[in-house]
């Protein structure tokens, strides 16, 4: 529902892709939603709920679940919210640029202000994976020549 309407609402781009690891599916969804410069805060919330029944699809069929792209919000709104699940009974995806030091926690610069708009949310069973990597290397963010936007890499590291 956008706008007290029904509509058909999609992520403007998504791409899911399941992988294995250790021998567990884990699926992966890429997503990049409307630009928020479009100040359409109600159809980016949508397109969070669609990318979060996704995943709920993937956590009821016991796989992991792994968020990541250009999701156009920055940590605390709805949209993000919604993504990480911190409104539903399902699993509360981890945030992991928490562990950049907050001087360099951002991907995108717009008119001299820092944003974290890039996100890679993970699965809490991942969690183990996460924090056996030192914590400078766990998540981090750098510049790239390739974009506007800075790169960000998350590591795990399996036990097996």
């Amino acid at each position: 529902m956008v706008d007290g309407h029904e509509k058909s609402v999609r992520p403007s781009k998504i791409l899911g892709v399941e992988l294995k690891t250790e021998g567990q599916p884990t699926y992966v969804l890429i997503t990049h939603p409307i630009s928020r410069i479009l100040k359409n805060d109600a159809k980016r919330l949508s397109q969070a709920m669609v990318v979060r029944r996704q995943a709920i699809k993937g956590l009821t069929a016991n796989k992991n679940i792994i968020i990541m792209d250009d999701m156009n919000d920055t940590p605390g709104t709805l949209a993000i919210q919604k993504l990480r699940g911190l409104d539903d009974t399902w699993a509360n995806m981890i945030q992991t640029a928490e562990s950049v030091d907050l001087a360099n926690r951002f991907t995108y610069v717009y008119q001299n202000e820092k944003n974290l708009l890039d996100h890679i949310l993970i699965i809490p069973s991942f969690q183990d994976e996460f924090l056996r990597i030192d914590k400078e290397r766990r998540c981090q963010i750098f510049d790239v020549d390739l974009s506007n936007h800075r790169a960000m890499m998350v590591r795990l590291r399996f036990a097996n």
